[in-house]
């Protein structure tokens, strides 16, 4: 192999090339950090029914929890789950869990998130502070836990479907999603399903989901259509919960007409 020694030119060639690589380089490096950002991590938190059902609760430490945040006059307060009347107005649903009393100061955190009525406002919000209780707080002491100080994260449901939620449970794990489908309730469990049959069964080939804790909330269940036996309510409904471990764990409910 014959080596030849560079002419004035070819250095020059040579250059002008590695200048246009390194131009390159830097271009799809911009393109790079101009681009989508990725999705951020799942924040871990624990959940309010986990948070308060311990013996003694965990109280008197910082927690990081997740539910809807109510506000009225009085100020606001942390629901586990919550259900919308027929007018649109949420309330909390009937669970175990009692509510967390959050102060008269928690609007101005959430203010662009707030949905709601001139009475009731709401958001989803991923809430850190200091847990204490059981006591009396709040409004006439009517509250037995309150949250210190809050500091309040609004979080926005991502559209799914239970097809997607099956497909890609990884992909959704920890977060907060809105899904719609036909909820069948029984005493002790509750089932999504993507496709209602007669009188409330699932129709053939239906995929379904397991809906987190039995829902036993008496307004909820007198609005669902019941089933000729009696011991299934059912309906439609769009839901946002917690996807985790392969269940969701509700924290609003929509019936759909």
């Amino acid at each position: 192999m014959s080596y030849y020694p560079l002419t004035k030119r070819n250095d020059y060639g040579r250059l002008s090339a590695l200048a246009l690589l390194s131009l390159l380089l830097l271009l799809s490096a911009c393109q790079s950090a101009s681009g989508p950002a990725p999705t951020p991590p799942p924040v871990r938190f624990t959940l309010m029914g986990a948070l308060l059902a311990g013996d003694p609760p965990a109280s008197n430490q910082d927690v990081t929890t997740i539910g809807y945040v109510l506000i009225d006059r009085a100020g606001a307060t942390l629901v586990e789950t919550i259900v919308f009347d027929p007018a649109g107005t949420p309330q909390p649903l009937a669970t175990d869990t009692t509510p967390i009393w959050l102060g008269a100061d928690a609007r101005a955190q959430l203010q662009k998130a707030l949905r709601g009525t001139a009475t009731v406002q709401y958001a989803a919000a991923i809430a850190r502070g200091r847990l204490s209780g059981p006591g009396s707080f709040g409004p006439g002491g009517q509250y037995r836990y309150q949250l210190s100080t809050p500091t309040l994260e609004p979080i926005v449901a991502e559209e799914t479907t239970i097809a997607d939620l099956l497909g890609r449970p990884a992909g959704y794990e920890s977060r907060l999603v809105r899904v719609v489908g036909g909820l069948l309730v029984r005493d002790t469990s509750a089932l999504l399903v993507d496709l209602l049959g007669a009188g409330g069964l699932p129709a053939p080939k239906a995929l379904q989901i397991k809906l987190r804790g039995p829902i036993r909330d008496s307004q909820l269940l007198a609005r669902l259509k019941g089933a000729p036996s009696g011991a299934v309510r059912f309906g439609q409904i769009q839901i946002e919960g917690l996807w985790s471990g392969g269940t969701l764990a509700p924290l609003a409910i929509t019936i759909v007409t």
